[in-house]
Formats: C-alpha cells, sequence, structure tokens
C-alpha cells in the first residue's frame, strides 16, 4: 500500500469506518468503499476522490448536456465533440477588424534582444518549468527535462539554433489540448 493508501485506511480510522463491516448498509456502499481502497492503493486519486465523495453523499454530476445551435440536447459523444470543435472554430477563428486600432507610434524604441537564445536563457527556463504539472503533446513532463540539466540545455541549444536560423516554428509547437473542466 503506498501513501494515498495509507492515508484512506487512516481517514476511513478517524471517521470510523470499516470497509465491508457493518457501517456500510448497502452492497453499493461496500462497492464503492472497495473501489475507493483499490484506488487509493495504486495512487489513483481520480477514483479515490470520486468514490469518497459518492460514498460521503456530497456526489454531483459534473456532466451537464451539450446542446447544439437550435438548443437541442445532444446524446452521442461524437455529436459532442463535433459541438465543442465547432464552438471553438467560431470563438477562435474570428476575421480581423475592419477598422484596426488608431495607436501612436511608439516614443522610443524598446531594447529587445533578437539573437538566439543563450544556454545560460534555456537553463533558466528550464528551472522555471514548475514539476507536476501535465505534459504537452509531446508526453514530456517537466521532471524528465530537469532531470539532466546540462543533456537538456545542449539538446535544446542545438534545436533552437537551427530553428532560429530557419526562421520557421515547427507546426506541432501550434498544438494545443483543450480539456473541458466542470465548475465547482
Amino acid at each position: 500500500m503506498n501513501e494515498n493508501g495509507e492515508r484512506f485506511a487512516d481517514l476511513c480510522a478517524l471517521n470510523q469506518m470499516v470497509i465491508g463491516g457493518s457501517i456500510f448498509r448497502t452492497k453499493t456502499s461496500t462497492r464503492l468503499a472497495t473501489q475507493a481502497e483499490e484506488a487509493a492503493g495504486y495512487g489513483n486519486l481520480e477514483d479515490l476522490y470520486s468514490s469518497t465523495r459518492k460514498l460521503a453523499g456530497k456526489f454531483q454530476q459534473t456532466n451537464k448536456p451539450i446542446k447544439n445551435k437550435d438548443g437541442n440536447t445532444l446524446s452521442s459523444t461524437e455529436e459532442q465533440l463535433k459541438r465543442w470543435t465547432e464552438h471553438f472554430t467560431t470563438v477562435l477563428n474570428r476575421p480581423p477588424p475592419d477598422k484596426p486600432p488608431d495607436m501612436a507610434p511608439a516614443e522610443a524604441e524598446l531594447q529587445i534582444n533578437i539573437e538566439q537564445p543563450s544556454k545560460a536563457e534555456i537553463k533558466k527556463a528550464i528551472t522555471a518549468l514548475r514539476n507536476g504539472k501535465a505534459a504537452g503533446p509531446d508526453e514530456i513532463p517537466p521532471e524528465a527535462i530537469k532531470a539532466d540539466m546540462e543533456t537538456s540545455v545542449n539538446l535544446l541549444y542545438d534545436l533552437l539554433g537551427k530553428l532560429w536560423v530557419k526562421e520557421e516554428m515547427p507546426a506541432e509547437w501550434r498544438e494545443g489540448i483543450v480539456i473541458k473542466l466542470p465548475k465547482k
């Protein structure tokens, strides 16, 4: 049992919950408690908290129905995904304004370094990465990049140097992942 499993066992003891015992009156409650214990043992916090909320009676369904433009509820996942794609295409791909804003030119030129990033700048950027954050489309977590700082700095310096000379950013770097997060 890992640290999360021990925490769950402590929580059960504190609240006088006995898994599989007489405190859980129904098979569903016993099943949920067993699922929570297994999730804690595997370190699956999402399932652990979901099962615990259901047991405590504080569970709310977070998936709200998605409607099309006409107000009809979409039932299939495929229809819902198409609607999300349509929504974000509309929101994110607006045409430029007909009348651009009238802005006065800057009084002084900003001093901006337009040279290739140095190894020190790359190392500073890697150090600033926060641990425990989700990996991007490349599936490389920040901890992996930080694990061998010297190798990461050298690889990124060479890669960024080539991109700096080409003056073109790879299409994959413009990719993003949109995840639906329910409101609390």
